[in-house]
C-alpha cells in the first residue's frame, strides 16, 4: 500500500477464500490512523484476513515496514497481520518472516490472531504479540523474539495490548514444541 490508508469496510488489505494458497509475497508500507479504523467491526486493521474459512495456506511471506500516525492508544491498538476468525479450522501458516525491525522501537502489530490451526517455521521479531490463538492444533519450530509493548502501552499512554509470545484460548489436543 505504500503508506496509503486501507480504505475498505473491514480495513483488510487481503481477503483469502477457502482452499487458497497465498505464497511468496512481500507486504510493506501498511499504514493506519485512528480514523482508518472507524466502522471496523473487529476494531482492528488487518493485513491478511482468512475469515471463517478452511484450507487456506499462507507461506513464504515477508511482512515488514508498517507505520502509523501518532503514538497514542487510538492509533496503536489492534493491528493484526493475519486474522483467522473461528480458529482458522485447518488453515496453515509456515515459513513466513514478520518483523518490525525497520520501524525502530515500534511493537504495534499483533502477528496471528485466532488462528491458524497450524503454524511452523515462522520468524517473528519486534511485535506486540506473536500468537493469540483459539483451537490450534500444532505450533512448532517458530522463532519469536522481541515481543514488547506497543506505543500505547507506555505508562503515559494507557494500556491497550498484552504482550504474548503465545496465548492459547482453547485447543483440542495442541501440539506445541521446538519454538524458540
Amino acid at each position: 500500500p505504500g503508506g496509503a490508508v486501507i480504505p475498505n469496510n473491514y480495513n483488510e488489505l487481503i481477503y483469502i477464500n477457502a482452499n487458497t494458497t497465498f505464497d511468496n509475497f512481500e507486504i510493506t508500507g501498511y499504514y493506519w490512523t485512528a480514523a482508518s479504523f472507524a466502522g471496523n467491526p473487529y476494531g482492528n486493521g488487518v493485513m491478511i484476513f482468512m475469515g471463517q474459512n478452511s484450507g487456506q495456506i499462507v507461506e513464504n511471506l515477508y511482512i515488514h515496514g508498517w507505520t502509523h500516525a501518532g503514538t497514542n492508544t487510538a492509533t496503536n491498538n489492534g493491528v493484526i497481520c493475519i486474522f483467522a476468525t473461528g480458529g482458522g479450522y485447518n488453515s496453515v501458516a509456515h515459513d513466513n518472516v514478520i518483523v518490525g525491525t525497520d520501524v525502530p522501537g515500534d511493537h504495534s502489530v499483533n502477528v496471528f490472531f485466532n488462528g491458524p490451526a497450524t503454524a511452523y517455521n515462522n520468524y517473528i521479531k519486534q511485535v506486540s504479540s506473536a500468537f493469540i490463538v483459539s483451537y490450534g492444533s500444532s505450533y512448532h519450530d517458530n522463532h519469536i523474539e522481541d515481543v514488547g509493548p506497543a506505543y500505547c502501552n507506555r505508562p503515559t499512554a494507557g494500556y491497550c495490548t498484552h504482550e504474548n509470545g503465545f496465548e492459547d484460548n482453547g485447543d483440542l489436543d495442541l501440539y506445541f514444541y521446538n519454538n524458540t
